[in-house]
């Protein structure tokens, strides 16, 4: 009667055994798929710094949205004449005025200033500045921005809501600027220039020639119910380093593998500079000793949207990063 209570506890004895081996077998296997974890996650982090190290191409760095809130609202949705910004704020007047619009809200704006932004500063942003940009546009305007001595400024509009006059960026790195003006052979037929302005690296290979540029792209828009967006180019060298920037008229011939745009540049008419081709972009970032030293710098151009209304509202700066070997 002793054996089969033997037999009995032998069994459990095996089954216990079994569950215990069962148990270590599954303790080993996790740790054995947490060490292949952690050597994949090690050699991930070592290609990573190798590329870093030697400065080989890294992925898209994405597009980064600043934006104006308020602008597409007073545009309206059909023609700049019809559109609150003249028949609203303006009572229908197209008269040339020596102030400038500020957009505040939807329903409320100023002649004066951005008043509800803290620390407003109308360095860049205000009136002043904003008649000198469009004046010099006009002044040295050839080419493909001819047109712009065919209008007369009504005034400039500012968009309050606009991210870089929120956090009060003072430096003429990236600027929105739009410019309400008329047609001078018809005084009532109102168009909205809408301006990207960026200081910008340039690079002008064949002349030897590298240094700081200003770049404005600009936009004319008559309807919002308009299916697409021409941009034009006008590219100041060695501006801000001089008085006053001295606008060339730029063709874009496309956007190369590095992130830098290359331009035809067009000089003035009667001038003896030759027509060149140019690469320029906002480059931002740090770098050790020298700019081909360890450096970390992110190269960007601006998208160029093809409908009015993101036109208008978005200003999207897509990023690529330049590692340089060290």
């Amino acid at each position: 009667m002793q054996e089969p209570q033997h037999s009995m506890g032998t069994m459990e004895s095996m089954e216990a055994a079994g569950k215990l081996e069962f148990f270590r077998l599954v303790h080993r296997l996790t740790v054995f798929v947490i060490a292949l974890w952690y050597v994949a996650i090690s050699v991930k982090a070592f290609v990573a710094s190798i590329t870093v190290l030697r400065g080989l191409e890294s992925k898209d760095l994405g597009t980064t949205t600043h934006e104006s809130k308020l602008i597409v609202g007073y545009a309206g949705q059909g023609t700049v004449n019809d559109s609150p910004l003249v028949q609203d704020i303006l009572k229908g007047s197209t008269d040339l005025r020596d102030d400038s619009i500020f957009l505040l809200t939807d329903a409320t704006h100023s002649f004066t200033e951005c008043t509800d932004v803290p620390g407003y500063d109308d360095s860049v942003n205000g009136n002043a500045f904003s008649r000198f940009l469009f004046s010099s546009l006009q002044t040295h305007a050839a080419e493909d921005l001819a047109y712009l001595t065919e209008i007369e400024l009504v005034a400039p509009v500012v968009d309050c809501t606009f991210d870089s006059i929120v956090s009060t960026d003072e430096a003429v790195t990236q600027l929105r600027m739009y410019f309400l003006v008329r047609q001078q052979s018809n005084t009532s037929d109102t168009r909205l220039l809408s301006a990207s302005v960026s200081t910008q690296d340039f690079q002008a290979e064949q002349q030897f020639q590298s240094g700081a540029a200003l770049l404005v792209t600009i936009a004319v828009i008559d309807d919002m119910r308009a299916t697409d967006v021409t941009h034009q180019f006008a590219i100041a060298y060695n501006y801000p380093y001089e008085s006053e920037p001295r606008f060339t008229s730029g063709e874009l011939i496309g956007i190369e593998s590095d992130n830098f745009w290359r331009f035809k540049s067009l000089p003035p008419t009667r001038s003896i500079d030759p027509v060149k081709e140019v690469r320029t972009a906002y480059r931002v970032g740090g770098y050790i000793d020298d700019p081909v030293a360890q450096s970390n710098i992110e190269i960007v151009h601006w998208n160029l949207p093809t409908d009015p209304a993101t036109e208008l509202k978005n200003w999207e700066w897509h990023a690529y990063p330049e590692l340089p070997a060290a």
